[in-house]
């Protein structure tokens, strides 16, 4: 399939100094409350104004105990675990992997790596509201890419998620996006991955070296949507 090449400009931005401060703390392990509290509270509250801040409409949180999505809802963010406690485990510094706020325009990446300590990095693409003089940006060509996520049947959907299953193995997910009004009931309908019904999909940006052979030299998510031939 041939790709679709758009132009642009990128950034890789570091954190404002209040935010970098607040993961140096977790780090040193700077809090006077209880770590129950901790878990979870300071780290949604970190998620919620990142999100808030730099508009980002979607959150992927990997942990030990599974897989949590989310989305922004004004300054706030809705997990998925507030609708589906027995597929999506809570967000808790002590289990959590990696977390990416996401939207079209930008992505944050917050994660640990093997010293234990929260790290994260924002990718950033230049808009009409964007102050070129802060940050030293890279012109560069890009495509974009549709992943199909699980899920082959609907099983329930509740406050705009939806609870995907795929397979025999039965593995569950709960998606922060709703299909369009169906013409067949919502429960347990299977979809036609021929183009029927469009399954939804998480789309990815690829930033293109500039060099004499394409290379990809940075990715990132920039949201979900149904399946589009097209791109």
């Amino acid at each position: 399939m041939t790709r679709k090449l758009d132009f642009g400009k990128v950034h890789i931005m570091r954190l404002d100094e209040e935010m970098q401060t607040w993961l140096d703390q977790r780090n040193l392990g700077e809090n006077s409350e209880t770590p129950d509290t901790v878990c979870e509270r300071n780290i949604i509250t970190w998620l919620e104004h990142q999100a808030d801040a730099l508009r980002l409409d979607y959150l992927l949180a990997h942990s030990d105990d599974g897989i949590t999505w989310g989305r922004r809802d004004g300054s706030k963010i809705i997990s998925s675990h507030q609708y589906f406690k027995h597929v999506s485990p809570p967000l808790r510094m002590e289990t959590l992997q990696q977390a990416r706020l996401f939207g079209p325009s930008a992505e944050l990446l917050l994660w640990r790596y093997g010293d234990r300590k929260y790290h994260a990095r924002v990718i950033a693409d230049m808009t009409s509201e964007t102050d070129e003089a802060h940050g030293e940006w890279r012109k560069t060509e890009y495509f974009d890419e549709p992943q199909m996520l699980w899920g082959d049947t609907l099983e329930e959907e509740k406050s705009g998620f939806t609870l995907w299953r795929e397979g025999a193995q039965g593995l569950r997910h709960a998606l922060p996006w709703t299909l369009p009004s169906p013409q067949t009931p919502r429960t347990d309908r299977q979809l036609d991955r021929a183009g029927a019904e469009a399954p939804p999909c998480l789309y990815l940006r690829h930033y293109l070296a500039d060099e004499p052979a394409a290379r990809v030299y940075l990715s990132r998510l920039i949201g979900i949507a149904p399946y589009d031939l097209g791109v």
